[in-house]
């Protein structure tokens, strides 16, 4: 369905993000939990989080999350107020995300990722887990 000719693209985009900024911007927690979503899913949720500039906690508990949706979810923008990255029981997760960019993070929650075999050291993930933000 085409709701325009597509010569207006640019400000139908503009509107877009003006309108996604003003309904996200101020959202300061996101939980989902035992969803069953697919790859497209977590790759809308990555390029929806872009406008969620106050995020602090989000949470993606006991889902199907793999390690490429934890890369599509984290991909973009930096979240510069995530304080939170709640994945527990994402039994799907082999590999730490890398959450590098994510420079608020305090808290990273992997209990029950019981297929989690690459990531951090022991004394890093109880730096993560517990200590001040990353560098």
């Amino acid at each position: 369905m085409q709701f325009t000719s597509g010569a207006d693209t640019g400000v139908v985009i503009e509107l877009y993000r003006k309108t996604a900024t003003a309904l996200l911007g101020s959202l300061r927690e996101l939980k989902y939990e035992k969803l069953e979503w697919t790859s497209a899913d977590y790759l809308h949720l990555g390029k929806a989080l872009r406008y969620c500039g106050s995020l602090e906690t989000l949470e993606l508990r006991e889902m199907g999350l793999g390690d490429a949706d934890a890369a599509a979810v984290l991909k973009g923008p930096p979240l510069p107020s995530l304080k939170t990255l709640d994945l527990r029981f994402c039994s799907s997760l082999t590999e730490l995300p890398d959450v590098s960019a994510l420079t608020s993070l305090e808290e990273l929650d992997l209990e029950g990722c019981s297929s989690l075999t690459m990531g951090l050291g022991e004394a890093d993930a109880a730096a993560v887990l517990k200590g001040p933000p990353l560098p």
